[in-house]
């Protein structure tokens, strides 16, 4: 019987585990969290850090997405010359050899994916084509191995994690959504972070197509040289280009998008171009992308109206997790920003957000990790007050808040100083808004 070690206990590791156990492997398994190597749902045997001998006898590792490169069990891997995979490429290498004709998408960058994940599962089943959505968007690649539809398109949400141990070719078409600052507390570089976006192109397919945000090109050439990509973007110089109201192939129009699309901020219009990028390789009509468009409902969490009380408009953007999301949602705002933001540090300065905020935020509440450092970099140019929680936070912001304006959360950070994750978050914050409004209801009565 041969065995493998599974390092990170999480979702996919729970799922990865499973999958080999059903395959006859006899499974190990570390998980830094002491709580997990108590989870009497995994059954493998747990590793005794003191004794690690068993690795000798290991036919490869896998890793999970959220485990250092630099953990000690990865080093001794390496030192035995032991393959070390993640989920996804586990996944897809049984994809790959026992259906080798499944279509598969893949969809990566820093912010944007989820949206253009569940964008192009949507599309696609709106016009008929079985559909399903994988990856960092919930649902493991192994734990679709269990139940497998050859006749479904999987559309997989990517993120530089799983990308980094992946080569099976097995896409159809795959998009870089955009690459800015983000997860620079795992990598060196920004050129570092941006390298492991592209390597969502060795994953292709011969005849796969690779489509890529025209600003990735700009700030990361030398990484695409080599690479035949199809740009897209606001430029008309790029392949595909939209500017809100029409999407555009070189510089032509061929679909008219929904009136709504004008109000809201241009990425909106990017997510539905990056979409159509990557659904329109299977026949999907212009006429059919914009009526699918058309009833599609964004994820929660993603600059999502919450509710207007005494004239200000409260904005979820929870899932604003780094330095770009934050930037994005205050163009979106319509009125003057009372932003609250902070969390776990990612790694890069928040002075980038001094251009973007000037003229449209008028007042920032730190909160988390984050608080005191964020008050430093912006306090010289902008109102700044720390919250001790976000119950606190939207108390301060809603009595700063004038008439017009819009309190936004956009934390710009990682939540869990303070929450299980970005959906808690979210979910806290609409509660603090909901509180706010029945004692706005209070007092008036």
């Amino acid at each position: 019987m041969q065995k493998v070690l599974v390092i990170g206990l999480g979702l996919s590791g729970k799922a990865a585990a499973e999958y080999l156990l059903t395959g006859g492997y006899e499974v190990f398994g570390f998980d830094d969290k002491l709580a997990c190597q108590n989870d009497p749902e995994i059954k493998i045997t747990l590793v005794d850090q003191n004794d690690l001998s068993f690795l000798e006898e290991c036919a490869f590792v896998v890793v999970s997405p959220g485990v250092p490169r630099n953990h000690f069990l990865c080093k001794k891997a390496e030192e035995l010359s032991l393959e070390i995979i993640g989920e996804a490429e586990l996944g897809f290498r049984i994809l790959h050899k026992n259906y080798p004709k499944q279509k598969c998408i893949a969809i990566t960058g820093t912010n944007g994916k989820t949206t253009v994940t569940l964008l192009a599962e949507h599309i696609l089943r709106y016009c008929g084509i079985k559909a399903r959505a994988l990856g960092n968007i919930g649902t493991p690649f192994t734990s679709y191995l269990q139940n497998v539809d050859s006749e479904e398109i999987l559309v997989c949400e990517l993120s530089s994690y799983q990308l980094e141990t992946m080569t099976c070719p097995v896409f159809d078409s795959a998009v870089i959504v955009n690459i800015t600052p983000d997860h620079l507390d795992r990598y060196a570089t920004m050129e570092e972070y941006a390298k492991s976006k592209t390597y969502v192109h060795r994953c292709l397919k011969k005849e796969g197509i690779l489509f890529v945000y025209e600003n990735c090109l700009r700030d990361f050439p030398k990484l695409f040289e080599k690479m035949n990509t199809i740009t897209y973007g606001v430029s008309t110089s790029s392949h595909f280009s939209t500017d809100k109201k029409f999407l555009y192939r070189h510089a032509n129009p061929f679909c008219i998008l929904p009136e709504s699309f004008e109000k809201l901020g241009i990425h909106e219009s990017e997510n539905a171009l990056a979409a159509w990028c990557v659904v329109s390789i299977f026949g999907i009509s212009p006429d059919d992308f914009i009526s699918g468009l058309s009833t599609f409902t964004k994820p929660s969490h993603r600059i999502e109206f919450v509710k207007t009380i005494d004239e200000v408009a409260y904005y979820d953007d929870s899932k604003g997790t780094n330095v770009d999301a934050v930037i994005q949602a205050v163009k979106a705002m319509q009125g003057p920003v009372v932003l609250i933001a902070g969390g776990v540090n990612k790694g890069f300065p928040f002075t980038i957000w001094k251009e973007s905020f000037m003229g449209k935020v008028k007042y920032v509440i730190s909160i988390g990790e984050t608080a005191h450092l964020i008050s430093q970099e912006l306090g010289d140019e902008f109102a700044v007050s720390i919250a001790s929680s976000l119950e606190e936070a939207v108390e301060k912001a809603s009595s700063i808040a004038s008439k017009g304006d819009c309190v936004l959360l956009s934390p710009g950070c990682s939540s869990f100083d303070m929450f299980r994750d970005y959906k808690h978050r979210g979910q806290e914050f609409k509660r603090c808004v909901a509180d706010l409004e029945n004692r706005s209801k209070n007092y008036e009565s």
